[in-house]
């Protein structure tokens, strides 16, 4: 059997940003003077979007600041070298794991969508999980049962393959379901799609098989709408709800 390479990346139609990391911004460390109150000036902190929080950074350790009055005096302030604006809110997260196949002209996609909410911004962060898309294709590639299923050679014309490899994602999903800490993670749509390489946005025909929906699962998600105010924690919630099946702008 030939050899093949694994690549992936993320849905080249989709315009959203990162989840949960919307923003960051790095900061200077200040230093407290002696009988003056020292604080960190708001419009040094990136704007909070609805539903999100600022999480700081000194060092390699992150905290949340105090909700308070004396957030912006706070030691987590006022020694942070960075601080970055985490979305707390529940979001539909596309991933798109794209494998070849043996033949030259060939791809495969797997498009799945994730209901993701993050739980504990600061564990998040410690992990390293500032966009958690990366890990989400990681996810889908990381299978060898589909890696196999994906170089065989009638990958392109058998449907009953295609149908296996449908069906090994799906039981992933009971099986094996991505762990990220701090971060609820739930699949909610996968499809496959056999395209043209080098046109990952067109299909060959239509998709190589029928997508899966939970019917069960709560699509509701937020757009990334500026609207916290800088002198509070986290911002409000802003629901402008939309079907997963649309970006909603």
């Amino acid at each position: 059997m030939s050899s093949v390479q694994f690549h992936a990346g993320f849905d080249p139609a989709s315009s959203e940003p990162g989840y949960p990391v919307v923003e960051s911004a790095p900061l200077n460390p200040l230093r407290r003077r002696l009988l003056r109150r020292t604080q960190r000036r708001a419009q040094e902190l990136p704007e909070l979007v609805g539903g999100s929080a600022w999480v700081f950074q000194t060092n390699e350790r992150f905290a949340l600041a105090p909700a308070d009055g004396r957030m912006l005096s706070s030691d987590v302030v006022l020694n942070a070298t960075m601080v970055a604006v985490v979305l707390l809110k529940k979001q539909l997260v596309p991933a798109v794991a794209t494998l070849p196949t043996v033949h030259p002209d060939r791809r495969i996609a797997i498009r799945a969508g994730y209901s993701c909410q993050v739980i504990d911004p600061v564990r998040v962060l410690q992990e390293g999980c500032w966009d958690v898309r990366t890990d989400l294709v990681a996810y889908l590639l990381e299978d060898a049962k589909v890696q196999m299923l994906a170089a065989r050679v009638d990958i392109t014309d058998n449907p009953e393959v295609q149908q296996k490899l449908f069906a090994r994602a799906l039981a992933r999903k009971a099986l094996e379901p991505p762990e990220i800490p701090g971060m609820r993670v739930e699949l909610v749509t996968i499809s496959l799609d056999l395209f043209a390489a080098g046109d990952e946005r067109g299909q060959l025909g239509h998709p190589a098989t029928n997508g899966y929906t939970d019917a069960g699962a709560d699509y509701g998600h937020d757009r990334y709408d500026a609207g916290g105010s800088t002198g509070n924690h986290a911002a409000p919630d802003q629901d402008d709800s939309y079907p997963p099946d649309g970006d909603g702008r």
